[in-house]
């Protein structure tokens, strides 16, 4: 892809993976105040894949973050331990027009895609009051939708992010199932 055309889409929309940091065979949360995320381009990466792995009940899963940035903002982020699985449904959510519900495994918060002429994302955001002594106040949900996005941004930028964790795992031979792999393999072609 030309780099003129890549950085419209990602001025546009931006999807991005992160792994958690891991400490002593366990994932940090995000309580601590440092950070707990890094990106698969970062040097410290492929180490905490490695602990991601093992510290998985098997090799089949493998923990992650998906963020969606449009216009240079965060519009969505949620945590899956099943960094896989949610990458298929991003991609059948662009292979097959609709409404589409994408899981992250372990989490309450599922992602919507609407593919139509164009897409848009969707989301139900929860607000939360809290009082002096920690107890709840009242909570609101919202449903965050976002701009309609050109469908050739969208499918680059999911494409593009799948390409990306794709190729990490099996570069670095991260050592997760050799089925997983071979799933990775297969979905890469077709991409």
């Amino acid at each position: 892809m030309q780099e003129s055309i890549r950085k419209q889409v990602k001025d546009l929309l931006e999807i991005k993976m992160l792994i958690p940091l891991f400490e002593g065979g366990s994932r940090l949360n995000f309580l601590h105040e440092e950070e707990v995320e890094i990106p698969l381009t970062d040097a410290r990466a492929v180490e905490m894949a490695v602990q991601n792995v093992n510290w998985q009940a098997d090799n089949e899963y493998f923990d992650a973050t998906i963020e969606i940035w449009v216009h240079g903002k965060l519009f969505y982020e949620n945590s899956t331990t099943d960094a896989y699985g949610t990458w298929c449904g991003l991609m059948y959510a662009i292979e097959k027009p609709g409404k589409h519900t994408v899981t992250f495994l372990d989490s309450m918060f599922d992602l919507t895609i609407i593919h139509e002429t164009h897409y848009t994302f969707q989301y139900m955001h929860t607000d939360y009051v809290w009082g002096d002594d920690d107890v709840l106040i009242s909570r609101s949900e919202k449903l965050k939708t976002s701009e309609p996005l050109p469908k050739d941004v969208v499918e680059t930028a999911i494409r593009h992010g799948f390409k990306q964790y794709a190729a990490f795992i099996l570069e670095n031979d991260i050592p997760i199932s050799t089925a997983y792999k071979q799933n990775l393999r297969e979905r890469l072609a077709e991409v």
